[in-house]
């Protein structure tokens, strides 16, 4: 059923946009498909935790378990032509139509990115078990009818791919499935809002609402965050002057793994956060490794772009094959037991769970303020040694800074350009600074069930050692006074392209130090939240020595020490301000923090008081700088 929506309104608060020419008509076009359940032999298959696929919940009101779950998979109905055969044709293969209006030069890749999906279905026993389709010019049906499974490729301003599927709700049993790729996220056009902001991280906010993380679960921020990691790349490549070949390489490997993240959601499976934790530093070096085995774990992880540092060790930039995780969790969802052992036969296959190359954790574990504990799970991070791989990216976004003028300001041209690819080196920073800032405080889960691993204990403290590190890179590459030295000469060259009146009511000069700013803020927050500083105290009491005090004593010297006899520079300024700021609100915020933490708060405090009262400075302003934190110091203390 088609119904057509008009929405008239002669005054409008707004004055529409690219998508909208008129705001005062507006009409809108809704089609509602109705869908039969179906009658046939299809049997359910239960959720496990040690693998991630999405659900239909449902409790066993007859249970006393302390689980009552009686959760069902979503999976597509799969049954061999030989029930037989360890290797088999399914009787109705998962059928893939990738609709005309995709790009030509993009058919293929989306068409053999589709085909990849066969090598997990192998796992569970089945042979061409998707079967890939080009929608033909003259097809007499259309795209939006449910009967066909269609990978749609749309254009607009917002730059976004989705993967839905319907299900039976009665046995999880997917009818149906559509993905959307939208041209705006191939187009490189995001606001600064988009890209001097966490992309695919939950928000800083601690007052999660049920509302708001269902919708963060059941959303994808992947193509928003991977278009700025492609940019990124594309910029890192060629500022290596890479060859055309490698140029379309990376285009290829991007797209590629967009598409089967997308369907793997389309295949039953969720978000799989933990999966870049596969392989070290070294490895993801190693063409052969990232060739055999993917970049990451899963092709459902958000995965930062794998640059190498040294353009000479070069590996994959992306995963480019369903990972190990893939094809277990496929074999998991799909494979069917001839013996009739079911239960047995599902146990083994998740009796691999402890392998390292299956790693996994979803959305519900991202490491994340007031959320998950567990820093190896989380988005845009790499490696199982994320001290190491940060700190080479940082050192590699440094060195291309010293390039961009000389490689994108172009005579005859603006500064628009160049000022873009700026912006998405910035960028690359939060991707590293976020993850480092999650092992402060963090804690390693194991989820094996037990006598699984005999070995594994639920809840690790990450050891201390690593925590300090971990602060040790970002007092590097995010707080020192010349943290961001390379970015100098490009300030005043940072000039936007003006379009009719669009700087009307603003000051259109570089900000710098805002964007600055913006991140140190952040990983502020990350460290000195409430949840972090009483979870780092909390787990004093299994094994941890790194207490909030500890921690706040690391970072005030990071904050302070540096510039303590000399001069202040603008962006350490506002950080300092920002971090007593920060602890005047630990100390005043009543029963918000642990009275440990609230502790440590005040004892900083003091103690940042008597480093200014051995500062030395002759600039004006940062005797002024100092003064006012000296200030803000004795309110909070006053009113204490």
């Amino acid at each position: 059923m088609i119904v057509s929506l008009a929405y008239d309104n002669p005054a409008p608060l707004n004055n529409g946009d690219k998508s909208i020419t008129d705001a005062r008509y507006v009409r809108v076009k809704m089609q509602h498909s109705f869908i039969g359940m179906p009658k046939n032999d299809y049997k359910p298959r239960f959720d496990d935790p040690r693998v991630g696929y999405f659900t239909q919940q449902m409790d066993n009101m007859t249970s006393t378990k302390a689980t009552p779950y009686h959760d069902l998979i979503d999976r597509w109905y799969l049954v061999k032509k030989d029930p037989n055969a360890a290797l088999s044709e399914p009787v109705e293969p998962i059928v893939w139509w990738v609709e005309n209006t995709t790009p030509v030069e993009l058919r293929d890749i989306v068409l053999n990115a589709g085909n990849k999906w066969n090598k997990a279905f192998e796992k569970a026993g089945f042979k061409n078990a998707v079967v890939m389709k080009m929608m033909p010019d003259d097809a007499d049906w259309d795209p939006a009818d449910i009967r066909y499974n269609v990978i749609r490729w749309v254009s607009s301003d917002l730059g976004y791919a989705i993967g839905p599927s319907f299900v039976n709700p009665r046995t999880g049993q997917i009818l149906g499935s559509d993905i959307t790729i939208d041209f705006g996220f191939l187009g490189g056009t995001l606001s600064e809002q988009d890209i001097f902001k966490p992309v695919g991280y939950p928000s800083l906010k601690n007052e999660y609402s049920a509302i708001a993380l269902r919708n963060h679960f059941m959303s994808c921020d992947m193509a928003k965050g991977m278009q700025m990691q492609y940019a990124a790349g594309n910029i890192i490549a060629e500022c290596f002057d890479a060859s055309p070949d490698e140029l379309a390489t990376l285009k290829e490997q991007f797209f590629t793994e967009l598409v089967l993240h997308e369907m793997g959601h389309t295949m039953g499976l969720n978000h799989n956060m933990k999966s870049s934790q596969m392989l070290s530093p070294a490895e993801l070096n190693d063409k052969n490794m990232t060739r055999q085995y993917g970049v990451t774990a899963s092709v459902m992880d958000y995965s930062v772009v794998n640059a190498a540092f040294d353009h000479s060790k070069q590996a994959d930039y992306y995963t480019t094959t369903p990972g190990p995780y893939d094809d277990w969790a496929i074999e998991y969802g799909y494979s069917q037991f001839t013996s009739g052992d079911e239960k047995g036969g599902l146990q083994k296959i998740l009796a691999r769970s402890t392998d390292p190359k299956l790693p996994f954790g979803n959305d519900a574990d991202i490491a994340s303020i007031g959320g998950g504990i567990d820093p190896r799970v989380n988005v845009w991070d790499m490696s199982s040694d994320m001290v190491t791989y940060s700190t080479d990216r940082f050192k590699l976004v440094n060195e291309m800074m010293s390039k961009l003028k000389e490689k994108y300001a172009k005579p005859g041209d603006t500064y628009a350009d160049m000022r873009w690819k700026y912006n998405m080196l910035f960028n690359q920073r939060y991707s590293m600074a976020i993850p480092l800032s999650m092992y402060v405080g963090g804690v390693y889960i194991d989820r094996s069930f037990v006598g699984q691993n005999p070995n594994a204990v639920p809840f690790v403290p990450v050891p201390v050692e690593y925590q300090k590190k971990a602060l040790s890179v970002l007092n590097t590459y995010v707080f020192s006074p010349n943290a961001f030295d390379a970015d100098t000469y490009l300030i005043p060259y940072l000039q936007r392209q003006r379009r009719g009146f669009n700087f009307f009511g603003n000051s259109e000069d570089p900000k710098p130090e805002l964007n600055v700013y913006s991140l140190q803020s952040y990983v502020l927050q990350c460290l000195l939240n409430e949840s972090s500083l009483a979870r780092a105290n909390r787990t004093t009491l299994y094994g941890n020595t790194y207490s909030s005090a500890n921690i706040l004593n690391d970072v005030t010297a990071m904050v302070f020490d540096a510039d303590i006899k000399g001069d202040v520079n603008l962006y350490r300024q506002n950080l300092q301000t920002e971090y007593v700021g920060m602890l005047s609100n630990i100390l005043l915020r009543g029963n918000t923090y642990d009275d440990p933490s609230r502790a440590g708060a005040l004892n900083t405090l003091r103690a940042i008081k008597e480093k200014l009262n051995k500062a030395t400075s002759s600039n004006e302003q940062t005797k002024a700088h100092r003064a006012n934190i000296q200030f803000l110091i004795d309110k909070a203390l006053v009113i204490k």
